[in-house]
């Protein structure tokens, strides 16, 4: 009898220290006492402190999914610029060119003729201007065509 009373002593001990803990107090990491761990086991404060950190664990991966997606978009964005800003570029070292050689055919053609020359020369000087500037790539590329335009005029009126 007296071994029943005291088993059943114990059970409801255990029942009322089970039902006296949290979650929070059942960190396994943490040194406890017996009670505490048996009232934290047969609570099943061990078994819902893991499925909150199975749900945490599923939330930073799911973070950290959206994370490397918004990476590999910015990343692909970063490329598509660096394509556009060389494909500009090279446009502009084209425009360029193509101004550089019509200016040195005009030169060619205007031998004697000091006044046109004298143009082809400031329109030269104004291009080197226009590269060493520190303008965006569209606006030194509408300043080169506009330099061309005039070596275009420059030629028409002069009748070369």
């Amino acid at each position: 009898m007296k071994g029943l009373k005291l088993s059943l002593l114990v059970a409801s001990l255990t029942v009322l220290t089970a039902c006296s803990v949290t979650p929070e107090q059942c960190d396994p990491s943490v040194e406890s006492s017996v009670w505490n761990k048996m009232a934290c086991t047969t609570s099943g404060s061990y078994d819902h402190r893991v499925k909150e950190k199975e749900r945490t664990l599923q939330s930073e991966k799911d973070k950290q999914t959206a994370l490397n997606k918004t990476y590999a978009d910015t990343q692909k964005k970063a490329k598509a610029t660096e394509r556009a800003l060389a494909k500009k570029k090279a446009e502009l070292a084209t425009l360029n060119k193509s101004v550089t050689d019509y200016a040195a055919q005009l030169k060619q053609k205007a031998k004697g003729k000091e006044d046109v020359l004298a143009e082809v020369r400031k329109v030269e000087q104004q291009l080197k201007q226009v590269n060493g500037s520190a303008a965006s790539e569209e606006a030194k590329q509408a300043e080169i065509k506009a330099l061309k335009r005039k070596l275009e005029a420059l030629q028409a009126a002069s009748g070369i």
